[in-house]
């Protein structure tokens, strides 16, 4: 178990929730904090702690991929006055001071939402124009910061994944759609009596993988039973030379997947980002021969 904390964003939730409705691809990126054993820090920098600020690393999947959208969702808590129901929220990145590793921030975008100050509220601030930039010049993203005040000049965004994990900051990027999965046949299954599909169920919670967020059990299929030789050889020149081999050969030819698809899942990779993603290769179509 990797005690991983599901984020509560509306978002993710959703995606949970309409695994089987097709989707484009998308990347919610959730990173720690700096700490000393970072050894991630953007340029090599060590970013000063009362900066306050968000580092998102760009995997190279991301950096090779048109972008369509990006959106920085960021939890605002809950309010000491309705007074604050027009909080300014304002996003800066930040740069190196004439290329030395002196560092400063400048402001990319403000916005301000009316929304229930007395209860937390997620926020969706666009930053588009900032990931592009990044993405053109990889090297310029040190991170961004953002300020949200209250009347009172208080910090209400959560920015430290450890004071919230569940309403730690994302970074949502669309980029363009995959290509449409091929459907899936059930033929075939129930007048086999060869090698044959059958139903497998796996489970990700009773493997012990938390990892997997959606969806936690799903039907891979397996393939098993006979395949005696000259069955189901695709060419007559393949069986018998399989025949003429035979008799020196410890084992037969093996019931195994021919065909095989895709499936979308919801999941945390090995930086703790979550990712909505295809993966290949995930349930048995065909079996056969071979």
């Amino acid at each position: 178990m990797t005690g991983v904390v599901i984020s509560q964003n509306p978002n993710i939730q959703n995606i949970i929730h309409e695994m089987e409705n097709s989707a484009p691809h998308h990347s919610f990126k959730q990173e720690p904090p700096y700490n000393d054993d970072e050894p991630d820090s953007p340029a090599g920098l060590r970013i000063p702690a009362d900066m306050n600020a968000l580092y998102f690393k760009l995997d190279h999947g991301t950096l090779l991929t048109r972008v369509k959208r990006a959106i920085l969702h960021v939890w605002l808590k809950p309010m000491r006055s309705e007074l604050d129901r027009q909080v300014p929220i304002t996003v800066y990145k930040i740069y190196r001071i004439n290329n030395t590793d002196l560092l400063d921030k400048t402001e990319v975008t403000t916005l301000r939402k009316e929304f229930d100050a007395l209860e937390g509220n997620w926020v969706k601030i666009p930053v588009y124009k900032l990931l592009q930039e990044w993405l053109s010049k990889p090297e310029e993203n040190l991170g961004l910061v953002v300020e949200a005040l209250d009347s009172q000049g208080r910090q209400v965004a959560v920015t430290d994944p450890a004071e919230s994990p569940s309403n730690a900051p994302l970074l949502e990027i669309h980029t363009e759609e995959s290509r449409r999965g091929r459907n899936r046949r059930n033929s075939g299954m129930s007048m086999c009596t060869r090698c044959c599909r059958y139903p497998l169920l796996v489970n990700f919670v009773e493997m012990g993988w938390d990892f997997i967020v959606a969806p936690k059990v799903y039907d891979a299929n397996i393939c098993n039973g006979e395949c005696p030789y000259l069955y189901a050889q695709k060419y007559a020149h393949s069986a018998l030379i399989q025949k003429m081999n035979s008799s020196s050969a410890k084992h037969g030819p093996c019931c195994g997947a021919r065909k095989l698809s895709p499936m979308k899942m919801l999941y945390y990779d090995h930086d703790h980002k979550i990712k909505f993603d295809t993966i290949q290769d995930m349930v048995v179509d065909r079996c056969g021969c071979s």
